[in-house]
């Protein structure tokens, strides 16, 4: 699934943000359904087993978050965190 995300349109400072988006992803991984959010602009079922986000963050970069059933608990913690450690990852 395919999750598209605008946190320009949110006016959530960073710690709420975690929060919000842990209790979304709790949610997603219980009930397999997205609980709409105000920062969420659209959804697309691509058939995979990962969910990827695809954020257009508040510093006006575009930022992909890929969460799995492997690393859903990272993302409850700190999304943010998480996205570090996957771009550190993919980094040349």
């Amino acid at each position: 699934m395919k999750i598209n995300i605008d946190r320009e349109s949110c006016n959530c400072w960073e710690g709420a943000c975690e929060s919000c988006f842990g209790w979304r992803i709790l949610q997603l991984m219980e009930t397999g359904e997205l609980h709409p959010a105000t920062c969420h602009i659209s959804t697309e079922d691509d058939g995979a087993m990962a969910f990827t986000f695809n954020i257009h963050d508040q510093d006006g970069q575009d930022k992909q978050l890929v969460v799995n059933k492997d690393n859903w608990f990272e993302a409850y913690e700190s999304w943010p965190e998480l996205l570090a450690k996957q771009s550190s990852q993919t980094s040349p």
